[in-house]
């Protein structure tokens, strides 16, 4: 919100200095042809920024996606053959699930060690094996880190060219375990950058750092997917500036134009916008009845950052929540837990106050999932999530810390309040069932350890531990109770 603030005030200071700008422009008819030059290199250059930043975000949505799914890998389905068909179709539609979450995605697939398919959003025939030379890339991966790629119909997993993410399991051994790739459809991308305004003569164009072409307005339909053989640009691509501009005969349709690059923020790929270099001059000798349209395109250019700014907040604001939120449940994270119950801790043994804490656990969780299956499992989650949401107080805090494992802070919580809250939660859930569909209700109970802050010396490691120990107490004792330590 303070970023937001802070735009918004220097919005406001740019709309205040464009206004003043919109006055000397219209007293100023007369202008230089360099300085028009100069006007339209700048424009062009801001315009291929905020396409390159729209653009980035196909791969950055990619990116979390194969990374939400790499989380969500075991060992089992790296296995081919497969001794277990249902496992790998329920594989299949959750690779499908996540690659329809971003529209551009032709699909995911994963590979083993060996390089062979394993699973794929788009179901079908198993155990091909990978273009060996996109193994090879896929093997010289950083575990934490993505590789884009232009790829042709021949080495494309999916036998069409596209742009192939590929991402590998984290290692072991510094052993390769395997890997995913993301197909990314070219047809997508050209449909997209057709959906930007374009005045008569303009260009906007998609190239890869070894010049290959991705997309093209107007378009150029037998150069997709194609490496440019002539030399424009060259000296951008050996330097791999990331900023650049240049009036020059366009390597495409010879039109000479005014151009502005920008390579996309980590990744190879250069956004160019060409602006008509004859219409510009047009545009000087005209300056006196053109002023108002010059300004008004600045003014779309501003509106352009303005929504690029505000997409970026946004996206800052999501992985900022995302980062301390559970995905499945929607409730705190374990990394949000700790954070939360150490700021507790020190408040607590600051005013000598008391704080308890929670711990619960499913009973025979596994036996749930391996009866309904995960998706039922995962209802079971959600629902136990929202049921205790609704039961606790706002300054608590729920989190999930694992499996089915959960976590309450109880701030200002006495002890024998705390086994309260913790028996009252255990009731509600004995008493409520999941429903999974219109034939199926599910029956749990809960385990629940307490621990309470027991004195200026304590620690939440320590009260995470006592309250470990009550949740085993409890599991050994039957289950379907509260235990404090």
């Amino acid at each position: 919100m303070n970023l937001l603030r802070k735009g918004t005030a220097l919005y406001v200071l740019l709309t205040l200095f464009l206004a003043s700008l919109g006055g000397w422009v219209a007293l100023d008819q007369i202008g230089s042809r360099k300085d028009l030059i100069a006007e339209r290199e700048q424009a062009a250059l801001q315009t291929s920024e905020i396409i390159a930043q729209t653009f980035t975000s196909f791969f950055l949505s990619t990116n979390y996606v194969l990374s939400d799914v790499i989380g969500s890998i075991t060992e089992k389905d790296l296995v081919y053959p497969t001794h277990d068909p249902q496992a790998t179709a329920n594989l299949n539609a959750f690779l499908k699930r996540k690659a329809d979450t971003v529209p551009a995605l032709s699909g995911i697939a994963l590979y083993n060690r060996d390089c062979v398919l394993t699973a794929r959003a788009a179901g079908g025939t198993l155990g091909f094996q990978l273009n060996e030379n996109i193994c090879s890339r896929l093997r010289a991966l950083r575990d934490d880190l993505p590789h884009v790629e232009i790829v042709d119909g021949q080495n494309a997993p999916t036998g069409r060219p596209g742009i192939l993410m590929m991402r590998n399991l984290p290692f072991e051994d510094n052993a390769f375990n395997g890997g995913l790739t993301a197909g990314i459809r070219l047809a997508f991308i050209q449909k997209w950058l057709e959906s930007f305004p374009l005045a008569p003569n303009d260009s906007l164009t998609i190239v890869d750092t070894t010049r290959m072409l991705v997309a093209r307005v107007p378009p150029l339909p037998e150069a997709m997917g194609k490496r440019s053989t002539v030399a424009s640009f060259q000296n951008v691509f050996d330097t791999g500036a990331l900023r650049y501009t240049q009036t020059a005969p366009s390597p495409r349709d010879g039109r000479e134009r005014i151009f502005g690059m920008s390579r996309t923020a980590g990744f190879p790929f250069y956004v160019v916008v060409g602006l008509d270099k004859a219409a510009a001059l047009h545009e000087w000798r005209q300056r006196a009845i053109q002023v108002w349209t010059g300004y008004t395109a600045l003014l779309v250019l501003f509106a352009l950052l303005v929504r690029s700014h505000r997409i970026a907040i946004h996206q800052r604001e999501l992985l900022a929540k995302q980062a301390t939120t559970d995905e499945l449940t929607q409730i705190a994270n374990r990394r949000h837990f700790l954070e939360v119950g150490r700021r507790e801790i020190e408040r607590s043994t600051r005013y000598a106050r008391p704080v308890s804490l929670l711990f619960i656990d499913i009973d025979r969780f596994k036996l749930i999932n391996d009866t309904w299956g995960h998706p039922a499992g995962d209802v079971v989650l959600t629902q136990l999530a929202r049921e205790i949401s609704e039961i606790l107080r706002r300054q608590d805090t729920l989190a999930r810390i694992g499996g089915e494992e959960f976590a309450v802070i109880l701030p200002e919580t006495k002890a024998d309040t705390a086994f309260d809250v913790a028996e009252s939660l255990r009731l509600a859930i004995e008493q409520s069932h999941a429903r999974i569909n219109d034939k199926t209700e599910i029956n749990y109970t809960l385990s629940i350890g307490v621990a309470t802050l027991a004195g200026e010396d304590d620690s939440l490691d320590a009260m995470m531990q006592r309250a470990d120990e009550a949740l085993y107490k409890a599991k050994q004792s039957g289950r379907n109770q509260v235990v404090a330590s």
